[in-house]
Parts: structure tokens; C-alpha cells; sequence
């Protein structure tokens, strides 16, 4: 079994302070997600921060491998599982694909929700 800790650091200065532990389904997915991560040729050529990026709202959770450096590289989003309906866990995006997924997944809630009781 694994398990996750998670640390907030509420400003890019501020210490980082302990929030929580995990063992939910998104705690394997973001091991191997991240593995899959570290073996993508732009990566291993560019510079990035992780981050874990998370929508409520919409049930989504995806590494954010953000460029970094004087001449940051794209963005890029890995989607992790379980992913809502519609997307697919392990998927990589880029920003513009990746807020089309959300803007997507928003309307598609937001028709079921109006229809249902």
C-alpha cells in the first residue's frame, strides 16, 4: 500500500505547512503518472515544476508539469485516475486541450444537473 502527504505552501516564499495524508484512489495513479512523466523526451530535455492541480467542482485531478527557466517549455497536464467521464486517466494535454476538457466537462455537468430532480 501506498500512501501520499500533502503540504500547503500558500505563497512561493511561505514555509510549507502539513495538511493531510491520502491512501484514495488517486495516490497510485499519481505515482504512476509521475513515472510516466519523468520519461517524456521534453522533460527530460526542459526544465519544470510539478504540481498536482485539483477541480473539485468537476471531480478532476492532474499533474501539472509547469515550464520553468528563462524561456519556460509548455505546459503540459496528465490526467489522473480516476478520471471523469469523458476524459481519460493517464492522458496527456496541453493548456489549450486541457481547459477545453474542463469548459467541456462544465457544460456537460451543468446539463445534467439542470435536468435532474
Amino acid at each position: 500500500m501506498i500512501a501520499a502527504a500533502e503540504a500547503i505552501q500558500r505563497t512561493a516564499n511561505a514555509k510549507p505547512l502539513f495538511s493531510n495524508t491520502n491512501e484514495g484512489p488517486f495516490v497510485a495513479s499519481t505515482a504512476k503518472a509521475i513515472e510516466a512523466a519523468e520519461r517524456l523526451p521534453e522533460v527530460e530535455a526542459g526544465n519544470y515544476e510539478l504540481a498536482v492541480l485539483r477541480v473539485p467542482a468537476l471531480y478532476v485531478i492532474a499533474l501539472w508539469l509547469k515550464g520553468a527557466g528563462a524561456k519556460p517549455p509548455d505546459d503540459i497536464f496528465i490526467l489522473l485516475e480516476p478520471a471523469p467521464t469523458g476524459l481519460t486517466g493517464g492522458e496527456r494535454l496541453d493548456v489549450r486541450d486541457f481547459n477545453a476538457a474542463l469548459v467541456a466537462l462544465k457544460a456537460e455537468r451543468g446539463k445534467s444537473t439542470a435536468t435532474s430532480s
